[in-house]
């Protein structure tokens, strides 16, 4: 089972050495990790960037609709293909400068806001639909679960609404996952909160049905969208850095020289292990190059370039 941010926290406490103290509270600590997990993923995507990547299928119009947002997970770009998913026309599109929008042949640039990328040349790329965006996608943050105290009483109403004396809800649990067990009863399993209609009332994407009372001894969690409580496969073979790295920022907010060294060679030694795993790659070229290709037509070939 990988690592649970749980597990990391009292990794981290213990390397800093400050298990029992109070010295940092375990929301500080998630923050270090979560700070340590983004340069882990860098390491790992410089040593082999196909462990992470997600696709985007689109299609555009003609100019000016020749654009296409972004992913919200977007962080970098591995490749895109034209005609996605034909096996006799798939084909690589390449960077385009921008000065050469127009050229002939199919091209790609950011749009320059950060949030778009655009197909040119505008006025026939919509003949190469659908297009195929392959990416790395940012990291998942870890997160501890909320819990809610509840009374006796809660449970849901005739209107299907979930309703609790304690809930403290907020517009950003819209998206949360809710688990429930322990009532003995239908409401038990996973549920997403669709709306939040009050601080103590919500909706779920699932109607729960009529009204029913979850009873003392449920337990009801919220996890928040976007968010996990555990390292996935990959992370968890290198689990113990997020903790050397957390405990790092402990142990230099406690000026503590010595143990900061000592945490750095414990840190350089697993970013030794995760780069070696490059060299258990084949040759292959890291990134496209930034040019177009101009034997890529949308038309046929004039009989002078056959």
């Amino acid at each position: 089972m990988a690592a649970t941010l749980g597990d990391l926290i009292a990794n981290a406490r213990d390397k800093a050495n400050v298990a029992a103290a109070q010295f940092v509270t375990d929301a500080q600590i998630v923050v270090y990790l979560n700070e340590a997990l983004k340069q882990m993923r860098e390491l790992i995507v410089a040593a082999d960037d196909s462990y992470y990547q997600a696709t985007l299928d689109f299609s555009i119009g003609a100019q000016p609709l020749n654009l296409q947002t972004l992913p919200a997970d977007f962080w970098k770009m591995r490749g895109l293909d034209a005609y996605a998913g034909d096996s006799l026309r798939q084909t690589e599109v390449y960077a385009r400068e921008y000065r050469n929008r127009f050229a002939a042949g199919l091209g790609y640039y950011f749009g320059g806001d950060g949030n778009s990328i655009v197909i040119v040349p505008g006025f026939d790329a919509p003949q190469a639909n659908p297009f195929r965006l392959t990416y790395t996608p940012k990291l998942t943050p870890l997160a501890s679960l909320r819990f809610i105290q509840h009374g006796p009483g809660d449970g849901t109403n005739a209107g299907e609404q979930w309703f609790f004396d304690n809930g403290a809800f907020t517009a950003g649990d819209v998206g949360a996952t809710m688990v429930v067990y322990g009532s003995g009863t239908i409401l038990d399993g996973t549920w997403t909160i669709a709306s939040v209609v009050d601080a103590n009332r919500v909706n779920t994407t699932v109607a729960p049905g009529a009204l029913i009372a979850l009873g003392a001894s449920s337990v009801v969690s919220i996890q928040t969208a976007g968010t996990r409580t555990s390292l996935d496969v990959t992370e968890d073979n290198f689990s113990e850095y997020p903790a050397v790295r957390a405990a790092m920022a402990i142990a230099r907010k406690k000026r503590q020289d010595s143990l900061v060294a000592q945490l750095a060679a414990e840190r350089a030694d697993i970013e030794g292990r995760i780069s070696a795993m490059s060299k258990m790659r084949q040759s292959e070229p890291q990134q496209a190059p930034v040019a177009w290709r101009p034997s890529f037509r949308l038309y046929p070939l004039d009989e002078w370039e056959l």
